[in-house]
């Protein structure tokens, strides 16, 4: 599901980017590792576990991350978000 965090002021889209992002982490940590192992399609065409789903995201979202790094630099602040 597309969120559109780029319609969002900076503030609003990151407080409702991290209340999903710690949402998903509830729900995950509620899961046996048995759970963990459940398969679904990813994109309809793709096999994955949910761990290699939690997995990816959180690959995805340290890529930005380091994007929004990378961009702070640029524009000389020195924090990181």
């Amino acid at each position: 599901r597309e969120r559109g965090y780029q319609s969002d002021d900076l503030p609003t889209a990151l407080a409702a980017f991290t209340a999903t992002r710690w949402e998903i982490v509830a729900r995950l940590a509620k899961l046996t590792p048995q759970e963990r192992q459940r398969t679904g399609l990813m994109a309809g065409t793709q096999q994955i576990t949910i761990a290699e789903l939690a997995s990816t995201m959180m690959a995805h979202d340290s890529e930005h991350l380091d994007q929004l790094a990378e961009l702070c630099h640029e524009l000389g602040t020195r924090s990181r978000p």
